[in-house]
């Protein structure tokens, strides 16, 4: 009842990634969809049609965090692939 809607979500490693924010990323490549281009500080995931920017996100057990904070104990990095 508390919880805020609506989010969606991503696969990581088995454990669900909730995306609470985003927005349009203004780079994109021909990255297969899911894949990681930037994880330094800004986190740019590749979709289908362009890239997005996750600002916001809760990862299983976890509490709501900016990406930032998110990707300071996350070991993700470019490159690496999220699923649906």
């Amino acid at each position: 009842a508390f919880n805020p809607w609506p989010s969606a979500y991503v696969m990581r490693g088995g454990e669900p990634l909730k995306i609470f924010a985003a927005c349009a990323a203004e780079i994109g490549t021909a990255a297969e969809i899911g894949t990681v281009l930037c994880a330094d500080g800004r986190f740019i995931v590749e979709c289908e049609n362009g890239a997005v920017e996750i600002k916001e996100v809760q990862a299983a057990g976890k509490r709501r965090m900016r990406a930032e904070e998110y990707l300071r104990g996350a070991k993700i990095c470019a490159g690496d692939k999220l699923s649906d």
